[in-house]
């Protein structure tokens, strides 16, 4: 039997929806059928409680409502996502691909390289011929994933296929109904037919990768976390459900090992870090007239952190658990780097007749009305606070009485809060707090990556000042301040800012090389061979490490 849903808005901006759906169907199950992009950040666990909504006068969580009756469903603002059909996606075009060098595709007009990003996704239409790589005639699109309705990192994706097994299929046609849309889109642009469209070059991290393929990622949830499969076939659109371009090749990079996915091997093939030694061997800059190989590291910030540090001839590779926080998940008021979102916060005082005020600036996305905040806005608001001493170095708040930021305080569920944004000057309809339990989140996830990154180095016996070249890739990489990135403890303040380069999405930058030269395709595949994948929290001293790294030092 089936009972109607319908969704109201407190609003009233937008529309009502009404959705027919059986009995036992989860709430958010139904939103998303109305096409009602739901907070899920917790996987449907109840744990965010950011899915609130109002049924006859009781405030539930829709992701523990099932549907037994006809139901009429008030949805606030706060419940939902905003505006991420588009998200902010930075690349750059490196290396040069040049004409004379390029080993060409033949027997194809037009390719897409794809990242399929945990969060995020986004994909370029490229027309091969001369001269390749032409911007005229490349066209861009970018989704939120729409699997984050099932969490917001891939070990709540993964948990839900060990529970349920049916979820793998679930999980891999949303995934290939977002590429199938950006393809749509994709060829629009451009003017073309889907058909047009014969070959497709993916990266993605290795469970995104598995769930795109249809392959079932449930060993990566045990340990030692083993990947059974490195490198995949060649496939048909149709071989996975492709809609758009059932007869194109699909091509997918293959994985260093582990979490180590696709998306970090087309990141060392964009950044060529691991040619750095062979292009100028002779150089070091601690010691320039000493033989010691230089050391040159590669982090993709995001939900899944993947490392590569390229020494010598070698090349290691390990993954930390960042989790989403990065990406807005988990955090009470975080969202993607789209319209409104904040990407910069200020704190200042002024001094008047011998009375210190404080002052908090914002600025978002689009200059928007703020809607909530983005990863590099996180990180501007508690590097700010650090500076300020309104952070103590384990993490507590610092609510100080003589401070001039004591009217910026707030009391949320009995514990302190930051208010970044007045109710009155937001764009959501409530106050944008940071919380004790963001500052945790936040924490875990620096904690994660600083420890990563130490635990690397050691294996090889160098410290963060012996990095020649620090790169970093992601989604929002290009978008942080060093020195805020350094002050938080997501960067090693031993490297000077001289020597860090942000270099944008170097999945998709990766994806497209390989697309467009098979030089990079197969040189992929000889680079995964090479590699040594450690299982960082295999190691003795990670969980020191780990807890130590969590702390504010700077």
């Amino acid at each position: 039997m089936k009972y109607s849903v319908q969704f109201r808005f407190e609003t009233k901006v937008k529309p009502t929806k009404t959705v027919y759906v059986p009995s036992g169907t989860l709430l958010t199950v139904a939103a998303s059928e109305a096409g009602l992009p739901f907070h899920t950040n917790c996987g449907g666990t109840g744990i965010c409680g950011k899915c609130r909504v109002n049924i006859n006068g009781n405030t539930q969580l829709a992701c523990q409502t099932v549907v037994e009756n006809n139901l009429e469903v008030l949805v606030p603002e706060s419940a939902l996502r905003h505006n991420e059909k588009t998200v902010v996606v930075q690349t750059e075009s490196f290396p040069e691909i040049r004409q004379q060098d390029i080993v060409k595709r033949t027997g194809h007009q037009f390719g897409v390289a794809v990242d399929i990003g945990t969060t995020t996704l986004a994909a370029e239409l490229h027309q091969f011929g001369d001269p390749i790589g032409n911007p005229n005639t490349v066209r861009t699109a970018s989704r939120a994933n729409p699997q984050r309705n099932y969490g917001d990192d891939v070990i709540t994706r993964i948990q839900k296929i060990i529970e349920e097994p049916v979820f793998l299929a679930k999980l891999q046609e949303l995934i290939v109904g977002a590429v199938d849309e950006m393809l749509a889109e994709l060829a629009e642009k451009a003017g073309i037919n889907t058909t047009d469209i014969s070959l497709l070059s993916v990266a993605g991290n290795t469970v995104m990768e598995y769930l795109f393929l249809g392959i079932d990622p449930s060993p990566l949830g045990f340990a030692p976390f083993t990947a059974p499969v490195s490198e995949y076939p060649v496939c048909r659109g149709r071989d996975i459900g492709l809609k758009t371009v059932p007869d194109g090749i699909i091509e997918t990079l293959p994985i260093f090992g582990g979490f180590v996915g696709g998306d970090i091997v087309a990141g060392v093939i964009a950044t060529e870090i691991h040619k750095k030694n062979r292009q100028q061997p002779e150089k070091n800059r601690q010691h320039p007239y000493s033989c010691k190989p230089r050391a040159f590291f590669l982090i993709d910030i995001g939900t899944n952190g993947e490392l590569v540090l390229c020494y010598g001839d070698e090349i290691h590779t390990a993954a930390t658990a960042a989790g989403p926080a990065f990406e807005g998940g988990r955090i009470e008021h975080g969202m993607l780097a789209v319209s409104g979102a904040v990407d910069r916060v200020r704190l200042q005082t002024t001094e008047s007749e011998g009375i210190e005020t404080g002052e908090v600036s914002i600025s978002t996305i689009g200059n928007q009305p703020p809607q909530g905040i983005c990863g590099s806005g996180l990180i501007d608001a508690v590097s700010e606070l650090l500076r300020c001493g309104l952070i103590k170095p384990n993490g507590q708040f610092n609510v100080k009485a003589d401070s001039p930021f004591l009217r910026f305080w707030a009391m949320d569920n009995g514990k302190p809060s930051f208010v970044l944004v007045s109710e009155a000057d937001s764009g959501c309809g409530e106050a944008i707090l940071l919380t004790q339990r963001d500052i945790r989140q936040f924490q875990l996830a620096t904690g994660a990556i600083r420890a990563g990154i130490r635990l690397l180095l050691q294996q090889q016996g160098l410290q963060p000042e012996d990095i020649e070249n620090f790169y970093i890739g992601g989604g929002f990489g290009s978008f942080i301040r060093l020195e805020a990135a350094q002050r938080v403890g997501l960067l090693p303040v031993e490297v000077p800012l001289e020597r860090i380069r942000f270099c944008g999405n170097t999945s998709l930058a990766g994806a497209r090389l390989s697309l467009l030269d098979m030089r990079y395709r197969e040189e992929s595949f000889i680079l995964a061979r090479r590699a040594r994948h450690i299982e960082l929290a295999s190691l003795p001293n990670f969980t020191t490490v780990y807890a130590d790294a969590m702390l504010f030092t700077q």
